[in-house]
């Protein structure tokens, strides 16, 4: 082994780094470390001569990384080509598209960079159409878009992106940044419930409240399109539907609340509407990570 190591350092060292003590040859932790340019030309090899003696040498076949990292690189270069011929309205969106790419990727991210491109050409969208019906028509696939995949989640960046905006974090804000550009997200399925809370107003939500006597679950649409007048009493919000069975159960005239443990857009806007008609809000939730932070969350923000 030393032979080799001087054989190699004879070889491929020159003159002026053996004065100065410099060589192309250094040991380091993990054994020696040989330059392959100045070697294939000190032997007149190629690189696919060299990678036949190596395999010859050890008796198994050799992975060229540098071929792996040459493909990479060249296919980062195509989608950024690609991208840019898309998506030449969203630069700062290119950006992290393109950044990561690999083989595997290629041909979702392609996908997804013609999605992006169709939807947002058209902006905004006029009369306003449902996300899952633009998902099918842009992408093929309804849910392609929902907001909680990583598509959906480039489709706001790029809306932000056109609006000259933030990106918005409240799933509130986010539909309703989608909304501005004709974009209708999910406002029926998810739902709060409302037990013993008076409404002062004679809006159709109103007049459901004072007419109820078990609780009532608004959507989204009920809360934006026909938000209620509610009376100035403390709104006292719970985790769990069982609090307000409770409730129902002892005749509770208490107002309440219930988030069914997480604070969807749903929750945001009941949230944002009582603060902007001026009513208390009380939260009562778990004392564990979860609840903690959703109580940290509804102090901060309301």
């Amino acid at each position: 082994m030393p032979g080799a190591v001087a054989a190699l350092k004879s070889g491929l060292d020159t003159p002026a780094q053996r004065r100065r003590g410099h060589t192309r040859v250094p040991r380091t932790d993990r054994g020696v470390k040989v330059p392959l340019p100045p070697l294939l030309d000190a032997l007149g090899l190629t690189t696919d001569t060299l990678q036949s003696l190596v395999e010859d040498a050890v008796g198994r076949a050799v992975v060229n990384r540098r071929h792996g990292r040459l493909a990479t690189a060249e296919l980062r270069r195509e989608l950024m080509n690609h991208a840019q011929e898309q998506l030449p309205h969203l630069p700062r969106l290119r950006a992290r598209l393109t950044s990561g790419a690999d083989e595997e990727s290629a041909a979702a991210m392609r996908r997804l960079i013609d999605s992006l491109a169709s939807i947002t050409r058209c902006l905004p969208h006029t009369p306003p159409r449902a996300l899952a019906k633009l998902a099918h028509d842009h992408a093929g696939d309804p849910h392609y878009f929902d907001l909680a995949t990583p598509a959906g989640q480039r489709l706001v960046s790029a809306v932000a992106e056109l609006a000259g905006q933030p990106e918005p974090a409240r799933p509130d804000h986010i539909r309703s940044l989608l909304a501005g550009h004709g974009i209708i997200a999910d406002q029926l399925s998810a739902t709060v419930l409302l037990h013993r809370v008076r409404a002062l107003g004679d809006g159709p939500i109103d007049r459901r409240l004072n007419e109820a006597v078990t609780p009532v679950a608004l959507n989204l649409l009920d809360l934006v399109h026909t938000p209620p007048r509610l009376a100035p009493e403390s709104l006292t919000v719970v985790e769990y539907p069982s609090v307000l069975e409770v409730a129902l159960e002892c005749a509770s005239t208490q107002p309440m609340a219930c988030t069914s443990g997480q604070l969807r857009a749903v929750d945001h806007a009941l949230f944002q509407l009582a603060v902007d008609q001026g009513v208390p809000l009380r939260y009562a939730g778990d004392l564990d990570a979860s609840g903690l932070h959703i109580a940290a969350t509804v102090e901060q923000t309301y």
